[in-house]
């Protein structure tokens, strides 16, 4: 009665019943839901501020795989290891050749580095040599993919990870990085320096003035951040670091002691605390530390410039060991 529509014309009567106002199609729908601004509201929060506007935020999270390792990883850390197998475990044979090797070739940028930001050079020199291995070893896992999933799926450090994401895209932006080409570690720190964005973003300088920050290529921007951060952070040149110490009879002392909370070399020695070395001057701040040997507990005073190191990474493990390669890379 009717007549049979033909079927240009069914179509285009769907077309025009899908573009009704308040009629949304299961495809526009799909669509909506698949925009990360919208599934993620904190992202879009980020539109139109620090060179992240809302099409490259788009263009960069459409589709984007989350990196369920990284989860992984988190959870199943590693349980801290005694300090005489900590230190086995990261360093070598090897890596002390190598800083011996690093220190004749590069002895000059490193102490043009230090001088620049009042850093002692050996220093910068140990932890470019632990964070990276001098830059051979700079993370095998996507950074975008990386914090990205840890700011969605990470609930304990949500936020955290959340800022860090939001500094990356900033970096890339400025940068002119790819986000999606960069690589690091499961926390989202990147290059030779190992630095998380956010300290990226404060610390790492271009060492060697060519107006770019390459912390991924060049040792000269690599080691000038190394040593601005120390720098920032309180870095005293020439001052002491750790001293071997005795006469520790009361545990507790150092149980309840904070490292960055330090005392009077005065006020430990009216504890009994000794040196066989030359005693620190009596107003000199210091703290102690304990480490696990094979034969027992080491006990050490410890100074600012190990505090500014803890800064950098909060394992009193770690600074230790930075300390002898600061030394053992420079004989």
């Amino acid at each position: 009665m009717f007549g049979i529509l033909n079927r240009r014309e069914m179509l285009r009567g769907t077309a025009a019943t899908l573009l009704l106002p308040g009629i949304l199609t299961s495809a526009h729908a799909g669509q909506v839901a698949e925009d990360p601004l919208l599934r993620y509201p904190w992202l879009a929060q980020w539109a139109g501020a620090d060179g992240l506007d809302a099409p490259w935020l788009r263009g960069v999270f459409q589709n984007l795989k989350k990196y369920p390792r990284v989860i992984r990883a988190m959870n199943h850390q590693a349980e801290a290891k005694p300090f005489y197998l900590y230190r086995e475990h990261v360093t070598s044979p090897w890596l002390y050749k190598k800083g011996r090797e690093a220190w004749q070739q590069h002895r000059a940028m490193l102490e043009a580095a230090g001088a620049r930001y009042g850093v002692d050079a050996p220093f910068v020199l140990a932890l470019w040599g632990m964070e990276s291995r001098f830059g051979r070893n700079q993370g095998e896992h996507p950074v975008l993919r990386t914090l990205f999933t840890l700011a969605v799926d990470y609930p304990r450090r949500q936020t955290f990870f959340r800022q860090e994401l939001r500094h990356f895209l900033i970096l890339c932006r400025q940068q002119g990085w790819d986000p999606m080409l960069l690589k690091g570690s499961y926390a989202g720190a990147m290059g030779h320096v190992q630095m998380i964005p956010s300290s990226l973003r404060y610390y790492a300088v271009d060492g060697d003035g060519d107006g770019r920050l390459d912390v991924f290529n060049n040792p000269m921007d690599a080691t000038a951040s190394i040593a601005h951060y120390l720098g920032k952070h309180g870095w005293e040149l020439g001052g002491p670091y750790l001293i071997p110490v005795y006469g520790i009879t009361d545990l507790s002392a150092i149980k309840s002691a904070k490292v960055k909370e330090m005392q009077p070399w005065s006020s430990w020695y009216a504890l009994g605390v000794r040196t066989r070395g030359e005693p620190p001057p009596a107003e000199r701040a210091m703290a102690l530390i304990a480490l696990e040997e094979q034969d027992g507990l080491r006990y050490y005073g410890v100074f600012n410039n190990f505090r500014v190191i803890l800064d950098w990474n909060r394992s009193t493990r770690f600074a230790k060991v930075v300390g002898e390669l600061a030394e053992g890379f420079v004989l």
